[in-house]
């Protein structure tokens, strides 16, 4: 009984998932909201860099996602969605 119980869940997650998955315009924010706040003068350096030549990627992976921005093809800010929530990290 429980496998059946397992069967139904399971399916029923993964739809919530895709359904509430972070779309590329909110991620975009959220990751330009980290660039602007730099906490070392390197840091504010690549900001500004990225301001005016980053790239943005966007991924869509069915029931999350993941929004990078980088600066001549090293990644600086990675940010991950799911369920509606959006976890982004300045990468070193």
């Amino acid at each position: 009984m429980r496998f059946i119980g397992i069967l139904l869940v399971v399916p029923l997650i993964g739809l919530a998932a895709f359904a509430t998955r972070p779309t590329e315009t909110v991620m975009k924010t959220q990751a330009n909201a980290m660039l602007e706040k730099p906490r070392t003068l390197s840091e504010g350096v690549e900001s500004l860099g990225a301001a005016v030549g980053g790239e943005g990627e966007y991924r869509n992976y069915v029931v999350a996602s993941q929004y990078v921005i980088g600066l001549g093809g090293r990644p600086l800010v990675s940010c991950w969605g799911a369920f509606a929530a959006t976890r982004c990290n300045r990468l070193a």
